[in-house]
């Protein structure tokens, strides 16, 4: 089932709730554990102050407790911490269990999970008392007026639920990664699991929305010096996020991942697209677009849901790479077919000619051009006419020399319908050339410009990411970058002096458009743009796009 997602301002009614419960400790021992041991289960607490927390009251629980239909007394062991901060559980038998403190005369508190006793003593290693946090929880649709309350599994939180409210407020949440959150009837015992792993942190408040997904985690935009070093606001970015193994479970979504989604903030919906989504190697890329990434922040986050079987993939027409925000052409070069994509509405689809093939890429799969000759056509498109130019692609060399990455010319001399290309030139610099008229590179109506010539481009081993920006205001705002630094050397002619760049020959990768210096190597991720990008924008790329991705920190 699909919901729109509901703003804070929506809230009808919130309930407050102090959970932890002033009850007496029980002796009796805890409920519905496996066979009898003489297992004991002994830790110590400390304030965050890092002093000993003394008569702090201390619960075990099993992992499984229900508190809206389970006995406290009975289910449970209550303690309460020595001189020493220390507490012991005797005899406890097997079975998984939660423990839960409080310190009553600071309110501060703690919640431990996990805890496996089967034959042997246990010693907890030492935990804090820290001040609480809010957890504020969307009250799904099902619940409709019908009577329902929400408990945290193996814990004492438990609260009623109004058949009138929109969202829930609890307070006094232990500062951890929680068991899972359920919503139970009160006429039925079987919980409805709505989010597994929310965090809480102290003094702080969790939002828990969109809860047909059972599954969420905060993905960090760090722009700071130490990830992705850009000072300015950049919008409408594509950003990359890599899911393996070691960060998320592929199982634990749909098939495709048609269930992921991506929230900005946890309040606003983000458009995404899957490059990649490979089950069985662990490994899938998704092109996520944000509205606003603020420069020199580590703050920000979006939020990625999945775990909801009842949702389609079905997002319209909308798409990362919109034509409406200068892309033109995008081509991630994946897959073994003859046709190869573009995702832009443009549909700007190519051909493979010659030995193309499949391999590992920066963004997933990349493409290897192993013979000379061998390029991609998409017929006559692309003609930048009258705009701005952003060219950038993903570049690993074979063989050092004049090499084509990306053309809409046949090369040669300039003349009224060269068009553009984007090469290694001789020198193995980074080389742009535009005409729309003359007859000799650096005349009227011509302009070329490279990267440093005491910089090149000779290593076979590595990737490097290379862009060009055509800004036709002047020849001094035209860049040439390399691995998101900018590396202008020099240029000839005036930008602004070149007028409509049309022609009627293919726009090709690997290859000017009559077949001549053909690329060499292998080539991922290739956009043209009919715009202006930053040089923000560019470093983003690069930081986001790289090995490292200095950008998406997922949270832990």
């Amino acid at each position: 089932m699909n919901k729109t997602l509901l703003p804070i301002s929506c809230v009808m009614l919130i309930c407050m709730v102090s959970l932890f419960l002033n009850l007496g400790c029980s002796p009796e021992s805890v409920a519905g554990g496996g066979t009898e041991g003489g297992n004991t289960i002994c830790g110590t607490l400390v304030n965050d102050d890092r002093s000993l927390s003394v008569n702090a009251k201390v619960y075990l629980l099993p992992s499984e407790f229900n508190p809206g239909i389970e006995n406290l007394a009975a289910s449970s062991i209550c303690t309460t911490t020595e001189e020493d901060g220390g507490y012991v559980f005797d005899n406890t038998p097997q079975g998984e269990y939660s423990i839960q403190a409080q310190d009553t005369q600071n309110g501060k508190n703690t919640l431990i999970t996990g805890i496996k006793v089967s034959g042997v003593d246990i010693d907890i290693p030492v935990d804090t008392l820290k001040d609480p946090g809010v957890m504020i929880v969307e009250i799904p649709d099902t619940t409709g007026n019908s009577a329902w309350y929400l408990y945290v599994s193996g814990t004492t939180i438990h609260v009623p639920v109004s058949g009138t409210s929109k969202f829930i407020a609890v307070n006094n949440v232990p500062a951890k990664q929680l068991p899972p959150i359920c919503f139970v009837k009160q006429t039925d015992s079987i919980p409805d699991i709505i989010r597994y792993n929310v965090k809480i942190n102290s003094n702080d408040t969790v939002f828990v929305r969109n809860t047909q997904w059972v599954h969420s985690r905060k993905l960090y935009l760090n722009t700071t010096k130490t990830g992705a070093d850009v000072d300015e606001i950049v919008t409408d970015f594509p950003v990359v996020v890599r899911l393996n193994a070691n960060n998320f479970d592929f199982p634990q979504a749909q098939a495709n991942g048609r269930d992921i989604r991506f929230v900005l903030n946890d309040s606003v919906p983000l458009v995404h697209e899957i490059e990649r989504w490979d089950v069985s190697a662990g490994h899938g890329e998704i092109w996520v677009r944000v509205d606003t990434i603020y420069g020199n922040d580590s703050t920000q986050f979006i939020m990625m849901y999945w775990g909801n079987p009842d949702t389609s993939d079905n997002f319209g027409e909308m798409t990362v790479f919109d034509i409406a925000l200068g892309f033109q052409g995008v081509w991630h070069l994946d897959g073994n077919t003859d046709t190869v994509y573009d995702v832009t509405p443009n549909r700007f689809h190519g051909v493979r000619n010659g030995i193309i093939t499949e391999t590992s890429g920066m963004v997933g799969s990349g493409l290897l051009f192993e013979e000379p000759g061998a390029f991609i056509d998409m017929g006559d498109v692309l003609n930048a006419e009258s705009s701005d130019l952003t060219i950038s692609a993903w570049v690993k060399r074979s063989a050092i020399g004049l090499q084509t990455i990306m053309a809409k010319s046949d090369g040669g001399d300039p003349n009224s319908g060269y068009g553009w290309t984007l090469s290694f030139h001789t020198a193995d610099q980074l080389h742009f050339f535009t005409a729309s008229g003359g007859t000799f590179w650096g005349e009227d109506g011509v302009f070329d410009c490279w990267s440093k010539e005491e910089l090149p481009v000779v290593d076979t081993t590595a990737w490097h990411f290379v862009a060009v920006v055509f800004d036709r205001s002047g020849k001094n705002e035209c860049r040439l970058y390399i691995d998101g630094v900018e590396m202008t050397g020099g240029s000839n002619g005036e930008a602004a002096g070149v007028n409509v760049i049309k022609n009627e020959v293919s726009f090709r990768i690997g290859a000017e458009a009559d077949g001549d210096y053909p690329w060499t190597g292998l080539i991922d991720e290739c956009i043209v743009a009919h715009t202006i990008r930053s040089e923000s924008w560019i470093r983003l790329c690069y930081s986001n796009q790289g090995p490292e991705d200095k950008l998406v920190k997922f949270e832990k």
